[in-house]
């Protein structure tokens, strides 16, 4: 029941962040965009290798699906091996012309990636920060083939301090 509870608050949130950043539309097909996404779908083994704010290496097995009719994606870490669990949802942002991405942790915390785009030749997703923030992150994810996936990411403060530095690697289980 607790786990439930959880869950259906995550998504409360997911729901209030949409209307909040003024993306939702009215139902129909999923956007043809959303094809860049399929990428994430399926079981992956990951490890992060976190640099700031202090050396960790995080492992964990990741589980990407589509749901409510294929126009979100949700991706689940499970329990990693720091006790921590995420739950990721992505979609298309038609009104953004990008691919936000909304992360939600056990810890309590949550994160928005204003809408990234996708670079088809480097076959790269990249999220950066609006002006507006008091913080700045840089992110992104390559694919340099169907079962590998390395993200990095850095996120400073608004006198430039970082306060996180990793680098993610996945390799697709199935």
């Amino acid at each position: 029941m607790r786990e439930w509870r959880k869950q259906t608050r995550a998504m409360q949130w997911v729901g209030a962040l949409l209307a909040a950043a003024g993306t939702v539309s009215a139902a129909g097909p999923p956007a043809p965009e959303l094809a860049v996404l399929d990428q994430f779908v399926g079981t992956w083994a990951v490890t992060v290798k976190v640099r700031a704010p202090q050396a960790l290496v995080v492992t964990y097995t990741e589980n990407y699906r589509w749901d409510l009719d294929g126009h979100f994606l949700h991706g689940d870490s499970g329990v990693k091996s720091d006790g921590t669990r995420d739950i990721v949802i992505a979609t298309y942002d038609a009104p953004g012309q990008g691919y936000p991405f909304w992360i939600f942790s056990s810890t309590g915390a949550w994160y928005y990636l204003a809408p990234g785009s996708w670079d088809a030749r480097r076959r790269t997703l990249s999220w950066e920060n609006p002006p507006s923030l008091p913080i700045s992150y840089r992110s992104h994810c390559t694919f340099p083939d169907r079962n590998t996936r390395h993200c990095q990411t850095v996120v400073k403060d608004w006198k430039g301090s970082v306060l996180l530095d990793q680098d993610a690697t996945a390799v697709r289980r199935r």
